[in-house]
């Protein structure tokens, strides 16, 4: 098999193998850097032979990457409190990776064909579900693995990975991966698989996996299926995520609570205002750099004694991406960030081949990394690294199966 299929799967189990393996627990920024160096090698070989290397739709792209990039370390040229330099680079590099990650891996692995391996591949993803779902009816009959609380009258069960969390986000890239697959060989999907995944990512108690799953089954079962869809068609799928999360949204950012991911939110607001227009500067606030180097801004602001968010116990600091880009970047920060991400999107959009139905599965992992976003670190952790896979997974298969359609045309 190739590189890529190995280092997909090794993402995908990461924090299932980093429980034993501390390794796993550094895959991203060992990534990060790998293919960074792997892709502006070739990039260099390319210039050598006279090729032309960036492409016209990436070249926006790139320029506003580094727009943020100078823009998030202007403060911490003059600012008087300041994290260290390898915790500043460290941030920003952590920050950028997601654009960093996506551009290099689509310059290394677009050449070769991975639908080849998909035969071994989907009867791996298939056993997996199928033996989780075993897992989970023997649990509910005699418990023998560990309960991450109550919800939806069931156990939380994280299958032997570090959290629920990252095992219901493993499942929804399998489910998307697979259904694109079908999609664009049979058009059609394969519903069994999909209810199967739906019972384990509720097992997973996560109401804005479990609500995005909802909302993706509906819409993907409607576009597949009924081709057109009336406007009032997406409203309708947008109803499970509506009710599963809207009690949690509103308690946790709605609501004057001591929950310590409310608290984060509220105070970068309070940071990018007093600190306009950069806000803090990077390494200061939400992110694992103002965790490892604990902070002066929690005291400040009076949250240290949060439970959590205090020195001795911080390990909700970076609960909430927003906070720590609102807190550290400012409001014009994340105005930049949002327009990074959203030409991430246009670029994937207009990289990509084949119908609007194609483009809606290629960009749907980073519409769940918005999506959580607000709750999560996913753009900034190990799992936003298995999202971007995702998508330079099925823009390879989209890429090769629409040369592949126009060269029998021709």
């Amino acid at each position: 098999m190739n590189l890529f299929i190995y280092l997909f799967f090794m993402v995908a189990f990461a924090n299932f193998l980093k429980v034993k393996i501390s390794f796993f627990d550094y895959l991203d920024e060992f990534l990060l850097f790998f293919l960074m160096c792997w892709a502006l090698l070739n990039t260099f070989v390319d210039e050598l032979h006279g090729k032309r290397t960036i492409k016209r739709v990436d070249l926006g792209l790139i320029t506003l990457t580094i727009i943020l990039a100078v823009w998030c370390l202007i403060p911490n040229m003059f600012a008087v409190l300041r994290s260290t330099v390898f915790l500043q680079l460290y941030t920003l590099m952590v920050l950028l990776k997601f654009v960093i990650i996506y551009l290099s891996s689509r310059k290394i692995f677009m050449k070769r064909n991975y639908a080849k391996n998909f035969r071994f591949i989907k009867g791996f993803l298939y056993s997996y579900s199928i033996l989780c779902l075993m897992i989970f009816v023997i649990n509910m009959i005699h418990p023998f693995m560990r309960s991450y609380g109550e919800r939806f009258g069931i156990h939380s069960l994280s299958y032997g990975f570090s959290h629920p969390a990252q095992f219901a986000t493993t499942i929804i890239v399998f489910t998307v991966v697979i259904s694109y697959f079908d999609y664009l060989y049979k058009k059609q999907l394969p519903l069994i698989y999909l209810l199967i995944n739906l019972l384990l990512v509720v097992s997973a108690g996560r109401t804005t996996s479990t609500g995005f799953y909802l909302f993706t089954l509906i819409v993907l079962i409607s576009l597949v299926y009924f081709k057109k869809i009336p406007f009032y068609m997406y409203i309708f799928a947008g109803v499970p995520v509506l009710i599963i999360a809207k009690d949690r949204i509103i308690h946790q950012f709605f609501l004057d609570n001591d929950q310590a991911r409310g608290i984060l939110v509220r105070t970068s607001i309070q940071i990018a205002t007093d600190y306009f227009p950069f806000g803090s500067g990077l390494g200061l606030f939400g992110s694992h750099a103002s965790r490892l180097d604990y902070s002066p801004l929690y005291q400040k602001y009076n949250i240290s004694g949060v439970w959590g968010l205090s020195k001795e116990q911080p390990a909700f600091i970076t609960d909430s991406f927003w906070a720590m880009t609102i807190g550290e970047l400012g409001f014009i920060g994340v105005i930049l960030l949002l327009a990074l991400i959203m030409m991430l999107l246009l670029n994937i959009i207009n990289y990509s081949k084949g119908t609007s139905i194609d483009k809606f599965f290629i960009i749907l992992p980073l519409f769940y990394a918005l999506l959580t976003s607000p709750i999560d670190t996913v753009f900034i952790s190990n799992g936003i690294v298995l999202l971007l896979f995702a998508v330079i997974f099925m823009l390879n298969l989209n890429l090769h199966y629409y040369k592949k359609t126009e060269f029998k045309g021709d």
